[in-house]
């Protein structure tokens, strides 16, 4: 996973570590510098600082220090997929359908809300006031982080990523069922025919360009 922070420089997260680069030389951080592990499975940067997900829990890293909060019960052997700034509160979910946030006072706590069906979290997207929630059995969204709503958009497919364009646009991506286009108001979708016949697809990005990027199986689309 690659992020870069507000002053250009680029991190990477892999299996092994953190690694900055800074445009002349690569300063590495592990488990020796305070991370909760080394192996790292995504990173965001919000409010100043890079936020690093793990298995099991996840890391801040502010002037060099770390921070960690460790997962309890099965989300221990989780993979953090995405975290997010949304309501004052950092969010966090896993690959084992945990959703967390941690307030101001830097205070964990999971979310409890959820429908128990869920199995799996892949992305979250901030749209305003709401959150959109991509899951192994479709697309949830939440406002308040209590009450959650389903979008029939999509059914129960396995929902992998999003990716939101300046005009409105909001494309979706899935495991095994390929890209749809859509808009921020989610009041109808397309599918997109692909030229490739790769329709499982990880996850999406949109460039400063506004260009689609695609993380398919085989490759970048």
């Amino acid at each position: 996973c690659i992020e870069q922070d507000n002053n250009g420089y680029l991190w990477v997260g892999t299996l092994g570590g953190l690694t900055k680069f800074n445009g002349k030389k690569f300063i590495n951080y592990s488990i020796n510098d305070g991370l909760l592990n080394n192996r790292i499975t995504t990173l965001s940067f919000l409010n100043g600082k890079i936020w690093v997900g793990h298995e099991g829990g996840v890391s801040t890293l502010t002037n060099g220090k770390a921070r960690n909060w460790v997962f309890s019960g099965i989300n221990r052997k989780s993979n953090v997929t995405d975290i997010v700034s949304f309501n004052e509160r950092t969010i966090i979910v896993t690959n084992y359908g945990g959703l967390y946030s941690i307030d101001k006072k830097g205070k964990l706590t999971a979310n409890r809300n959820l429908p128990q069906e869920i199995l799996q979290f892949n992305d979250l997207l901030v749209i305003g006031k709401r959150l959109l929630i991509a899951t192994s059995t479709g697309v949830l969204e939440t406002t308040d982080l209590k009450n959650f709503r389903r979008i029939g958009l999509f059914g129960n497919r396995n929902i992998s990523g999003f990716a939101q364009k300046t005009n409105g646009e909001l494309w979706v991506t899935s495991f095994d069922n390929g890209l749809f286009k859509t808009t921020t108001a989610l009041q109808r979708k397309d599918s997109v025919p692909l030229l490739t016949t790769e329709f499982d697809i990880k996850k999406c990005l949109v460039d400063k360009q506004q260009q689609l990027w695609l993380n398919s199986r085989s490759g970048i689309i």
